[in-house]
């Protein structure tokens, strides 16, 4: 009895164990639903129906997203199509790649627009770097301008931070080089200095460039943001050099009411100066605009309001 019971529960696991693998292997096959995406705003139009069904596109387990493009400015009873869009990305241990292109077409003109980039970004080190190309078409013929450009950013202390980039443009038979470098450095939690230079050749001129940017951060930061930040910079474009200095102030006046000012100069004795004030109580904003209403209301009321020497004077 013992032995004809033991098998018929072996029987009964067996087939239990066949169900279910039969259902994982069911439930592997089946391929995830497609996702809509939300529908594009289009514009109004006289035509009764919304288009809007025409812009619908779903998101698949494919790797491939294609949309298509929407022109704000169409006419009336048009499709309302303007080109298609065409975006990729995939992902390789740290090494994220991305492809992204449009077409547009219409009656009188065809653009082309295409970016292709791949990052290298290491978590440990904090280090990164990046190279991308991208295509455009320029004017309403067949001219293309292509752009190869790649940045760096290299980590070497913790309180230092290095990036640095060149690009290449080609447009025709004509190129224009660029590059720049920043460096960041980090005193504390609260002081932090920024520099960087950049400098762009091409079509026979020259322009160069520079920031030099110091930011003291207040005692209570990251929970407020007080700061108060220095900027200098310099720019030279043929022989030309313009100079400028700027100033930036967020402190806090007293609890919910804040201010800040801006103020900038240049050597052409050109500059502006900015003060703002914020508040985030909403009693007090109520209270200073109804005693200034009613200011106003009280001003206009004597003004018109006869003098009574004037009307004692006029019935003498």
């Amino acid at each position: 009895m013992k032995e004809e019971w033991k098998s018929k529960m072996d029987r009964k696991l067996g087939s239990k164990n066949s169900t279910s693998d039969d259902s994982s292997d069911n439930f592997q096959d089946t391929a995830p639903e497609a996702v809509q995406l939300p529908d594009m705003a289009v514009p109004l139009s006289f035509d009764s129906d919304c288009p809007a069904h025409r812009y619908r596109c779903l998101v698949t387990n494919e790797q491939w997203l294609a949309r298509p493009v929407l022109d704000p400015q169409g006419w009336d009873h048009d499709v309302g199509f303007d080109g298609i869009n065409l975006e990729t990305a995939t992902e390789f241990n740290n090494v994220v790649a991305s492809i992204n292109g449009q077409m547009s077409k219409d009656k009188q003109d065809f653009s082309v627009q295409s970016q292709c980039s791949a990052t290298y970004s290491d978590s440990n080190t904090g280090t990164s770097y990046n190279a991308g190309f991208d295509v455009q078409s320029v004017g309403k013929g067949l001219d293309v301008m292509l752009t190869l450009h790649g940045d760096a950013k290299l980590k070497s202390f913790k309180s230092n931070v290095t990036e640095g980039g060149v690009s290449l443009t080609s447009f025709g038979k004509k190129f224009i080089v660029g590059t720049k470098l920043e460096d960041t450095v980090l005193v504390g939690k609260r002081l932090k200095f920024l520099m960087n230079a950049g400098r762009i050749v091409g079509l026979g001129q020259e322009a160069h460039g520079g920031t030099l940017e110091a930011t003291l951060r207040g005692r209570d930061y990251p929970v407020r943001d007080d700061k108060i930040k220095l900027t200098f910079t310099a720019l030279s474009f043929n022989k030309d050099t313009v100079l400028a200095g700027g100033l930036h102030a967020h402190f806090p006046l007293k609890r919910g009411l804040t201010m800040s000012v801006d103020g900038n100069i240049n050597s052409r004795n050109m500059g502006q100066i900015i003060i703002k004030t914020s508040t985030s109580e909403h009693m007090e904003v109520a209270v200073v605009t109804l005693f200034t209403v009613l200011a106003r209301a009280l001003s206009r009321r004597k003004s018109s309001a006869p003098d009574s020497s004037s009307y004692a004077a006029e019935r003498r």
